[in-house]
């Protein structure tokens, strides 16, 4: 989710076997909605053209009042979507990343950093779709990145793909393609219970402790005994 600054809170949604009490799983198809914060109703529904297999748009992030770039962690893709005109354009194709998740802009607002949850981090020129490895030093696990936010020239990510699941502030080199260094901010929380995704708000990041997304047996059910939503803040 995010506000667009103009009373609007965009948000990504996508038909996954997890979801309770849906009959008809085929009218749900992978998209992004915004919400009026004003009237609290869906204003824009920006569904994703289908293809064959499943969709999920799993992060989002917003680059100016025309234009949100989307990643699909099913199928691969890289999405920039115009608000104007109402249409998705690949910005990566399929096939480049094996599961995108997090993205953030640098601060020029050139490069796009994505998260490929089983590749790493990447950097990608928004120009033409470029794409470049970041280079990471062997002790530091750029992989199982789920969030991926951006506080001056540090990426900020959430990393549920590894265990013990943490919170990490990743130095950025001057040229923007190494990770000089890491920092861990929190790591194995009691609180935590996979977290996921969360939100810069100036020098305080807030993150969704306990998605319990790893909760779901086989049968895509979930136990009674969860706890509600913790919602951590780090001052960075």
């Amino acid at each position: 989710m995010r506000f667009d600054g103009r009373d609007g809170l965009w948000f990504a949604s996508s038909r996954v076997p997890q979801y309770a009490g849906i009959s008809d799983r085929s009218a749900y198809k992978a998209g992004l909605f915004r919400l009026d914060l004003d009237t609290l109703e869906i204003s824009d529904r920006a569904r994703l053209p289908v293809v064959e297999g499943d969709q999920v748009l799993g992060d989002l992030v917003i680059a100016d009042d025309d234009t949100i770039f989307t990643t699909d962690s099913i199928d691969g893709p890289v999405y920039r979507y115009s608000i104007s005109a109402g249409e998705y354009s690949t910005l990566v194709p399929r096939g480049v990343f094996g599961s995108p998740q997090g993205l953030v802009l640098d601060a020029a607002g050139d490069y796009l950093y994505v998260a490929d949850y089983i590749g790493g981090l990447y950097r990608v020129r928004l120009a033409d779709g470029g794409v470049e490895k970041v280079t990471v030093p062997k002790a530091i696990s750029d992989y199982g990145i789920d969030g991926l936010y951006r506080h001056g020239d540090r990426l900020v990510a959430i990393q549920n793909g590894i265990q013990p699941h943490r919170v990490v502030a990743m130095a950025l080199s001057e040229d923007g393609l190494t990770i000089n260094d890491a920092e861990i901010l929190a790591m194995n929380l009691p609180e935590f219970d996979e977290p996921k995704l969360g939100a810069l708000v100036g020098d305080d990041f807030y993150f969704v402790a306990n998605s319990h997304w790893n909760r779901f047996d086989a049968d895509n059910n979930l136990p009674d005994d969860l706890t509600g939503p913790i919602v951590l803040k780090i001052k960075l």
